[in-house]
């Protein structure tokens, strides 16, 4: 097998797991369950939620400035083992703290998904992107298709409820946590670690990093159909985040209302 396509196949089998989160789509209904935490709805859209929010916000910053730094992999270790903490958490915390301190963690998570998605560009030939990230892409999408469709069978047909989801995710967080240790190293990127610089004094070597940084920077955003995109593109995911995020609790209401009540499926009243 070639090198570039074991490493696509390494990295399409890590982002099918770690999208095996089943979970997710119920995990409004399991937080506000008193069944197994003792936290309000208000409690969780106006307190939990928007720690996740700005926790992902400032960690993206961070890890898009070290990932370079530290050569990608140990970013997707961290992405894998931040994945396993939150679901601990979710798993075996009752407190509104332990809630905060799972969205930090989830910041983590989502954050340090950049080094996954560039470690890609770092590893693997010019000529291979294209097929590469067509390849890490359909893994992300069927990992994430099957997760869903898994939920809505386990959930409708009374197989698990919602806390017994949280096994099958914690489950899949940990095989794609071991996973990623099968992962090469890489040995050279694009800024801080340049073939050639390993004799260059520390300094040196930040300011060389940091000043070819501003220059692809200008030079990119010269461009302005990298600049539409690249705004078309945050405000999309942004979107679509808070979209994600916070239609749990407006379906509960429509649940809840009895005007809906009678056109919502039985199971979800269970």
């Amino acid at each position: 097998m070639q090198e570039w396509l074991k490493l696509s196949l390494l990295l399409s089998i890590f982002g099918f797991l770690k999208e095996i989160r089943p979970s997710e789509p119920f995990i409004y209904e399991f937080l506000i369950n008193n069944r197994w935490r003792n936290v309000t709805d208000d409690e969780v859209t106006q307190i939990v939620y928007p720690v996740g929010t700005y926790s992902y916000l400032v960690q993206l910053v961070v890890v898009f400035l070290i990932t370079d730094l530290c050569r990608y992999k140990p970013l997707i270790i961290i992405l894998g083992v931040s994945g396993c903490i939150v679901w601990s958490l979710l798993l075996w915390t009752k407190s509104l703290a332990g809630l905060i301190i799972v969205e930090i963690f989830y910041g983590t998570f989502c954050a340090s998904e950049v080094a996954y998605y560039t470690y890609i560009y770092a590893k693997v030939d010019t000529e291979y992107f294209q097929l590469v990230t067509s390849h890490t892409r359909a893994a992300i999408l069927a990992g994430s298709t099957i997760s869903g469709i898994l939920a809505q069978l386990l959930v409708s047909l009374e197989w698990m409820d919602y806390r017994q989801l949280n096994y099958i995710t914690f489950t899949a967080m940990i095989a794609a946590t071991l996973w990623t240790f099968l992962l090469p190293p890489v040995n050279t990127s694009i800024y801080f670690h340049q073939e050639g610089s390993e004799k260059q004094p520390l300094i040196d070597k930040f300011q060389n990093a940091f000043a070819l940084m501003g220059t692809h920077f200008c030079n990119s955003f010269k461009n302005t159909y990298v600049l539409k995109w690249s705004l078309w593109y945050a405000l999309s995911t942004c979107s679509f985040i808070q979209v994600q995020t916070y239609m749990q609790p407006l379906w509960s209401v429509i649940v809840e209302d009895p005007e809906h009540s009678a056109h919502v499926p039985c199971w979800r009243e269970s």
